[in-house]
């Protein structure tokens, strides 16, 4: 990749990935023009956790898409470490991808079938030439890392439970040290007894590896739990962002308070009346 260092737009200078007014527009069978994503602006920080909550539809995935690089932005531009993403081409494209990585939703379908778990690991260290020589250590401290034995080196994908499916698919996603991760909705998909535990495993392995973290989810309880910074996303647009407890004690758009009404509690009451005590909704006891 050309030197990092090189900045060709002036970002603050711990930024690692920067959405700057990005649009995807798609046409439909009928000639419709639809925007997945309309006018977006995000900055995630070397580190940094942002989550990007919404409900389906509203283009969390897409964006996500887009800051891969997945997919083109139809305008707009995508920033990796001050450089326009747009001009990656071969050698600096294959940089951008060592760095950035992506864990989908369902597990079993992102994971090769016909592949045993140690190729499955094994693969993008051949791809991008690391651990040449050192490739079967490199997969056993992977499945460590990620708290699965090393006898399910040998195993296919089929064998694992959807928890073990996608601790699979994390540790894919770390063979290359990434330096930000983007996670879709990666808990979605998994029994509720199982998710605890993917999500504390993420979090101490982003704290663990200092990853910038772009965690796609419509489950605000557990955006609130991983996650630094918050940005709520409604028909493809950003309708607030902040730091992740003042915009879940204060939120200021309608939209917003609507998806938090919505979380699960235990305890309501409580929940309002901590919202309340900080400014928030007022309780039904408040009048």
């Amino acid at each position: 990749m050309t030197d990092p260092d090189v900045q060709d737009h002036p970002v603050s200078s711990d930024s690692l990935l920067k959405l700057d007014n990005v649009v995807k527009a798609f046409t439909s069978r009928r000639g419709d023009v639809v925007r997945a994503v309309d006018r977006v602006t995000l900055e995630i920080r070397e580190g940094e956790s942002l989550g990007l909550v919404g409900e389906s539809g509203s283009g969390k995935s897409t964006t996500g898409r887009l800051a891969l690089r997945l997919l083109s932005p139809t305008s707009g531009t995508i920033y990796f470490r001050g450089q326009n993403a747009a001009g990656f081409r071969g050698a600096d494209l294959l940089a951008f991808r060592r760095q950035a990585q992506i864990i989908f939703q369902d597990p079993f379908s992102s994971l090769n079938p016909r592949m045993r778990v140690r190729q499955i690991l094994t693969e993008p260290l051949v791809i991008h030439g690391l651990a040449r020589g050192r490739e079967r250590e490199e997969v056993m401290g992977l499945l460590d890392m990620v708290g699965l034995r090393p006898e399910y080196a040998d195993r296919y994908p089929f064998q694992f439970s959807g928890g073990q499916r996608q601790r699979i698919s994390i540790a894919r996603a770390l063979a290359l040290r990434p330096r930000l991760m983007i996670a879709d909705e990666p808990v979605s998909s998994l029994d509720v007894s199982v998710q605890a535990q993917i999500i504390n495993l993420m979090r101490d392995l982003q704290a663990q590896h200092r990853m910038a973290m772009l965690f796609i989810s419509h489950n605000l309880a557990v955006v609130r739990h991983l996650c630094q910074r918050t940005a709520v996303m409604r028909g493809g647009q950003i309708v607030e962002e902040g730091p992740t407890e003042e915009l879940f004690r204060n939120p200021q758009h309608e939209y917003t308070r609507l998806l938090l009404d919505s979380i699960l509690t235990p305890e309501p009451a409580r929940y309002r009346d901590a919202r309340t005590e900080d400014g928030g909704r007022r309780t039904e006891d408040g009048g």
